[in-house]
């Protein structure tokens, strides 16, 4: 039995950052005797020639019956650079498999694939990372929308620095409101993508090339709103929803905590948080819609249907995991474009929300209080209302474990944890052999449906931590509460349902939890998983 685990396609951006076109091949020997000498031979054909290096090896003496090898070493097993990059059209091709040993006939395995052009982009959860190979922060085009850009700023505040996030989150998004007037002042067309573009994606143009050209669909001009962002030293983002594209950007220096995210609930909370900001890239429309508080007023609606929301990538981050952009020629020089706006009569004017607040005072609740002196440092000692206190900002520690709830699979929680049932806690690297099939790698990255079903048939959820640090990060959960109850006679652990997110006075997110649910943890002997049972001794209470 062969068993081939590939990317269903390959273009120039996944080669230029060395992802492999085969992940693995195991082969299995179910022929009832030892098989001896084994040699796997894969290649890659297409286009009418072999497109990649044959690839050779043999597992030297005898595979028992039964017994499997496995190779993982496909580096070289893609098409050339070369090929890729004057490849104007995609095509199909194979990848042939033959599994020769001695005194047995051939096996044989092949497997449809798709070679795409140089520009395209394939549509899949698993390559919306790649996407940002297409925005190239570097090219010549985009110091020409800088330059106008600072113009802006100079007019409108008297700095024409485009410091990325140096002066606070305001400044920062008076950039980003200045990056986005200046592409709408060139005069930029929208055109409709293919057909194609929600099941295989599409071409996408660089940003020499919409400029130049003066139109793009809304990936082109997403991607070259990005592009604009990332070399003005902002972290900008991409979501991506149902037929449709749009950019975005965080409100401060920060990741987050993987290049891509898929839950819908975790893409609303981003922008309802305020840590991220979405902006569909509407330049092209030259009435009162199209300007920056319209185009986030756009996007805004893409949130108020969250199962239409299909991802949003975080590009710094990406670039942190290795993706880099594709190269830039500069052969393309955008021309002097006739603009529809002169940019000395543009305001630069942001919405309320992303404006500065006058009160850096970090405490939640308005402490204001006429009592004496020695009340107030009573009432101080007795309730602290600053960010300190944990109930207003629950900060990630060893002593926090976040679960991963599926949507719509919170109030399905609260009554199985009610109900008095069990709830087995699982890594979010542990996934079945068919998730990892699709590509799959963690949690986040299985169909909401398929978890909330784990959830209501199986009682079980994944945890924000990794099989490596399973063990240890819930046995020492478990040591703490109970020197907590045998020091205080009191439990001090909680599972929390729900959560009101704000900010500090330095931008940074704060979560206090809605309600606290004490709990026990049980299991963990051997290789039981470890399961979060309610403590019935003790009382759920608001927060």
């Amino acid at each position: 039995m062969v068993q081939l685990l590939a990317q269903p396609a390959v273009n120039l951006a996944l080669v230029h950052n060395s992802v492999p076109l085969v992940s693995s091949l195991r082969v299995t020997n179910s022929s009832g005797r030892p098989a001896v000498d084994a040699t796997v031979t894969v290649r890659l054909f297409g286009n009418g020639e072999e497109l990649a290096p044959t690839w050779t090896r043999t597992y030297e003496g005898e595979l028992p019956d039964g017994g499997d090898a496995y190779w993982d070493d496909f580096s070289d097993l893609v098409p050339a650079i070369s090929y890729l990059r004057a490849l104007n059209e995609s095509h199909p091709a194979t990848i042939s498999v033959t599994v020769s040993t001695m005194w047995a006939a051939d096996v044989s395995l092949t497997m449809p694939i798709q070679v795409l052009a140089h520009n395209e982009w394939f549509n899949a959860p698993i390559c919306y990372d790649s996407l940002t190979a297409f925005i190239q922060p570097n090219t010549s085009a985009v110091q020409s929308v800088l330059s106008d850009a600072a113009e802006l700023l100079r007019t409108n505040t008297g700095s024409s620095s485009l410091e990325g996030y140096q002066n606070g989150p305001e400044r920062a998004a008076l950039i980003a409101t200045a990056i986005y007037e200046s592409l709408r002042s060139r005069g930029i067309r929208y055109i409709d993508p293919p057909a194609s573009f929600e099941e295989t994606g599409q071409k996408v143009r660089t940003t020499a090339q919409v400029l130049d050209q003066s139109f793009g669909t809304c990936i082109d001009l997403a991607v070259t709103y990005a592009a604009c962002l990332e070399a003005a030293g902002l972290r900008p983002l991409l979501w991506l929803v149902t037929g449709h594209a749009f950019t975005g950007f965080l409100t401060d220096d920060a990741s987050l905590p993987l290049p891509t995210i898929l839950e819908p609930n975790a893409l609303v909370n981003l922008v309802e948080s305020g840590k991220a900001v979405a902006v569909d890239a509407v330049y092209y429309n030259q009435t009162e819609a199209g300007d920056f508080k319209g185009a986030m007023k756009r996007a805004r609606e893409h949130f108020a249907s969250p199962n239409s929301l299909c991802g949003v990538v975080d590009v710094v981050a990406a670039r942190k995991s290795g993706i880099r952009p594709l190269l830039s020629s500069n052969d393309v020089v955008p021309t002097t474009q006739p603009r529809q706006a002169d940019l000395h009569d543009v305001v630069l004017a942001l919405p309320d929300e992303l404006k500065a607040r006058g009160n850096t005072d970090d405490v939640v609740l308005d402490t204001t209080d006429h009592a004496p002196a020695r009340v107030r440092k009573w009432k101080r000692a007795l309730l602290d209302l600053s960010t300190r206190n944990r109930l207003l900002n629950l900060k990630p520690s060893a002593q926090v474990i976040d679960l991963h709830v599926p949507q719509d699979g919170l109030p399905l929680l609260d009554d199985i944890i009610h109900s008095g049932d069990s709830i087995t806690l699982t890594p979010n690297d542990d996934l079945a052999s068919i998730h990892e099939l699709q590509g799959a790698r963690r949690a986040s990255e299985i169909a909401s449906d398929v978890l909330l079903s784990y959830l209501a048939d199986d009682r079980r959820l994944y945890g924000a931590v990794s099989r490596d640090l399973y063990a240890k990060r819930f046995k020492e959960l478990a040591r703490t509460a109970r020197t907590v109850l045998e020091e205080t006679g009191s439990s001090n652990l909680y599972l929390t349902l729900g959560a009101l997110i704000h900010r500090t006075s330095t931008g940074a997110e704060a979560r206090a939890p809605l309600f606290l649910l004490p709990i026990r943890i049980v299991g963990g002997t051997g290789r039981k998983p470890f399961q979060i049972t309610v403590d019935t001794t003790e009382v759920a209470t608001p927060n």
